[in-house]
C-alpha cells in the first residue's frame, strides 16, 4: 500500500516542478525579446512602417509615417552677405546733348545683404557703382574766340542705385535654387561731357522684374546668375553745371541742360553675377 500511494505522490510533484521550469523558462525569453520590431518600406512618394507585436499582443497593421523634410539652405545659414558683377543698358538718352553717345553700356560691381525669412522668400539689400565712357567722332570746340578750347568729344556716366527687392524661391531644399524677383528703389547718375565742360547730376526711380539661378557650392556659399528688366523714372531731381566756356558755345546751345522732360520713362535690363557667403 505504501508503495502504490508513493508513486501518484512522486509523479505530481514531477509534473509540478516541470510546468514550474517551463514558465519561469517561457517568461525570460519574453523578457528579453523586444516589444516591437519596426521595418519600414520606401517608394518614391511614400514612407510605410510596420510595427509587429508579441503574440497575444494587438495588431496595429501598417501606418503612413512621412518623411523628414530635408532643409538645406536656410536652416544652415539664413544670412548672406557677397559680391557682384552688375552690367546694365538702358535705351534712351537722358538730356540729348550727344545722342549717339549717351547711356552707353554700364559696368560695375556691388555689394548685398540676403535673408531668409522662410523656405519661399527672401529679400535683397543692394548697392552698386556703375560707370560707363564713351567717345565720339571729332574734337568739342568749347569758348568762343580767342578763349575757344578743343575739347575731346567723350562721354561718361556713373550710376549707384540703391534697390530692395523680394525673391521667390521655385525649388524647395535644392541645391539648384531658381527664383524670381522683384523690386524698388532709387539710384544717382551723373553725367559728363567734354572732359567734364557740361556736367548734369539727377535722381531716378528704379523699378525691377527679373529671375534668376543660384547654385550651392557648399552649406555656406552659393553663386548666382540673374536677369532683371529695368523700368527708370528720370527727373525727379536734377543739378547742372555748365562751365563758363560752355555757356558761350554752340556745343551746350543744343541741349535742354537737365534731363528731358518730355523723356520720364527710360527702359532697359541688368544682368548679374556673384557670389554669396551665409551664416547664422
Amino acid at each position: 500500500m505504501q508503495v502504490q500511494t508513493a508513486l501518484p505522490l512522486r509523479l505530481a510533484l514531477g509534473l509540478l516542478v516541470a510546468a514550474t521550469v517551463a514558465g519561469t523558462a517561457q517568461t525570460a525569453s519574453a523578457e528579453q525579446s523586444p516589444v516591437f520590431r519596426r521595418t519600414q518600406s520606401t517608394t518614391s512618394s511614400t514612407t510605410y512602417s510596420t510595427v509587429e507585436v508579441r503574440p497575444g499582443g494587438p495588431n496595429y497593421g501598417p501606418y503612413y509615417v512621412p518623411p523628414p523634410r530635408p532643409y538645406y539652405r536656410p536652416a544652415v545659414a539664413p544670412f548672406g552677405f557677397g559680391a557682384r558683377y552688375t552690367g546694365t543698358g538702358l535705351k534712351d538718352p537722358k538730356v540729348n546733348l550727344q545722342k549717339d553717345i549717351e547711356n552707353p553700356m554700364l559696368n560695375g560691381f556691388g555689394l548685398h545683404f540676403r535673408n531668409r525669412t522662410s523656405r519661399d522668400w527672401s529679400w535683397e539689400l543692394s548697392v552698386d557703382f556703375l560707370t560707363a565712357s564713351k567717345t565720339g567722332d571729332g574734337t568739342v570746340t568749347i569758348g568762343a574766340d580767342s578763349s575757344a578750347v578743343a575739347k575731346p568729344n567723350d562721354f561718361k556716366q556713373t550710376t549707384v542705385p540703391i534697390m530692395l527687392s523680394g525673391l521667390y524661391h521655385i525649388l524647395d531644399n535644392s541645391r539648384i535654387d531658381p527664383y524670381l524677383l522683384a523690386g524698388i528703389g532709387l539710384q544717382h547718375t551723373t553725367l559728363a561731357f567734354a572732359d567734364s565742360a557740361f556736367e548734369s547730376r539727377t535722381w531716378e526711380f528704379v523699378g525691377q522684374l527679373g529671375g534668376g539661378l543660384q547654385v550651392w557650392l557648399s552649406r555656406s556659399f552659393a553663386i548666382h546668375a540673374d536677369l532683371r528688366f529695368l523700368g527708370v523714372l528720370q527727373n525727379l531731381g536734377s543739378d547742372t553745371d555748365l562751365k563758363s566756356e560752355c555757356k558761350s558755345s554752340g556745343y551746350c546751345a543744343g541741349s535742354s541742360l537737365t534731363p528731358d522732360p518730355s523723356e520720364k520713362f527710360n527702359i532697359g535690363y541688368q544682368f548679374q553675377l556673384g557670389g554669396t557667403f551665409y551664416w547664422w
